[in-house]
């Protein structure tokens, strides 16, 4: 049972959590704004109807780790073409891939630098949803903001302070590191990078 509300140029589909059903005898509209001059009804966590702040901090972190896991190749790709951008081997995405996995293998080539990349992949999404969701939820229940402007700004505050937490404790040091090992193709270069 979902209601559109096409009030501004994004359309929004409230879920039964955004707002309360529609009393007896309304008929839900499509394309009407029905229920967002009310006030939403604050849902606590033990009614059941949201999941615990922690739930989505949990599987927003698992979730930035299956990203980034998923991704992980093409940026150890995308780092040895930007690192070595005259090597003919490295020219094109297709023949990089197959450089680096028949020359070094998947885990020491495409999958070089995944841990370094891993400890900071978790704490980072972990606080955007977290933050994410927080703000949405104060945003929605308790000062009865409109969607679209609660949406864009939960984002923009989960993005702020998860990338700034993420630049200050994770980025810097362990990108850096995670750089120089894939973009290292023997031990002896990882280490003498290290000191430059």
């Amino acid at each position: 049972m979902n209601s559109w509300n096409l009030s501004s140029s994004i359309p929004i589909v409230h879920t039964p959590h955004d707002h309360p059903p529609a009393p007896e005898g309304k008929a839900d509209k499509p394309n009407s704004n029905q229920g967002d001059d009310l006030p939403h009804e604050k849902t606590t966590d033990s009614e059941g109807g949201l999941s615990p702040i922690w739930h989505c901090v949990i599987s927003g972190g698992i979730g930035g780790i299956i990203g980034d896991s998923a991704m992980h190749s093409l940026d150890t790709v995308k780092t040895r073409q930007q690192g070595a951008p005259n090597v003919k081997k490295y020219r094109n995405m297709i023949s990089a891939y197959r450089t680096i996995w028949f020359e070094e293998g998947v885990r020491r080539g495409l999958y070089g630098g995944y841990m370094a990349a891993m400890l900071g992949s978790f704490p980072s999404a972990a606080i955007f949803f977290g933050t994410y969701e927080y703000t949405k939820r104060t945003m929605i229940e308790d000062w009865h903001i409109n969607d679209t402007i609660t949406h864009l700004s939960a984002g923009f505050l989960g993005d702020f302070i998860s990338s700034f937490v993420y630049v200050q404790f994770c980025l810097c040091p362990l990108r850096g590191v995670k750089d120089k090992i894939t973009a290292a193709r023997t031990v002896q270069q990882f280490f003498f990078s290290i000191w430059l």
